[in-house]
C-alpha cells in the first residue's frame, strides 16, 4: 500500500504531460483548461459521492480552508504554464524535467524554512546531481559523424 500513491502520481504525471503536449494548438488554451476542469469536476464529484460516508457536500464545504482557493489558482497557472511551454517548442522530456528539478529544489528550501524539515548532506548531494544531470541533458548531442 505504501507505494501505490507514488505509482498513481507517476502514471498520472506521464499521462498529464502527454495530454498537455497533445492539446490542440488552434484552440484557446483557457477553453482547453475549462473543459478539463469541467470533466475533472464531475469525476471528483462522483468520487466524493462514492466515498463520503453519508456526509453531505454542504457540511464538507464548511470544512474547507484557504488552501483550496490557492490550490485552484496554482493549478490554472500550472496548466497554462505547461500548455505555453509545449506550444513554444519545449521537448516533453526536458520541460517536465526542468520543472521537476526546479520545483523540487524550491520545495526542499521551503521544507526547511516553513516545515522545519532537515536538508541533510544526502539531499544536497542529490539535488546537486539533479542539476548536473540537467546540465548534461541541455548540452547538444554530438554525433560521431560530425
Amino acid at each position: 500500500m505504501h507505494y501505490i500513491p507514488i505509482l498513481i502520481v507517476v502514471a498520472c504525471t506521464a499521462i498529464y504531460h502527454m495530454c498537455s503536449k497533445a492539446m490542440p494548438k488552434h484552440v484557446n488554451p483557457f477553453l482547453n483548461i475549462t473543459i478539463v476542469y469541467i470533466i475533472a469536476f464531475f469525476v471528483s464529484l462522483i468520487f466524493f459521492l462514492l466515498s463520503s460516508n453519508n456526509s453531505g457536500i454542504i457540511e464538507n464545504i464548511k470544512l474547507v480552508n484557504y488552501a483550496v482557493m490557492i490550490l485552484a489558482i496554482s493549478l490554472v497557472g500550472l496548466e497554462m504554464g505547461f500548455l505555453m511551454l509545449y506550444r513554444v517548442g519545449w521537448n516533453i522530456s526536458i520541460g517536465a524535467l526542468v520543472n521537476g528539478i526546479m520545483a523540487s529544489t524550491m520545495l526542499a528550501i521551503l521544507g526547511v524554512l516553513v516545515f522545519n524539515e532537515n536538508l541533510g548532506i544526502n539531499r544536497i548531494i542529490g539535488l546537486s546531481l539533479c542539476f548536473f544531470g540537467l546540465y548534461l541533458l541541455s548540452k547538444p548531442n554530438k554525433s560521431r559523424n560530425n
